[in-house]
């Protein structure tokens, strides 16, 4: 095997500063995830909160539509004199 640089004692002390670092990630990321849990938890608990206290929303009254005007089209099939009689 080559020669790595490092004897014994320093890979040891190499390998427990990173299983320290690890270990220590770890626990970061489980308070990430606990907090990310209460967030959603709260965003929740507030959408709820702010959906109970709003009233169903009232359907808008529709007037009824005017008669509609006769167009172009509909004086085609009339003859001549009946469309000048009808405007």
């Amino acid at each position: 095997m080559g020669k790595l640089g490092y004897n014994r004692e320093q890979m040891e002390e190499l390998i427990y500063k990173q299983l320290t670092n690890l270990d220590a990630m770890g626990r970061r990321i489980q308070l990430l995830e606990q907090q990310n849990e209460q967030l959603l938890k709260f965003n929740n608990k507030l959408i709820r909160l702010l959906t109970d206290g709003q009233a169903q929303p009232k359907p808008y009254p529709r007037p009824a539509r005017p008669p509609r005007k006769k167009s172009v089209s509909d004086y085609s099939s009339l003859p001549a004199e009946n469309i000048i009689n009808s405007l």
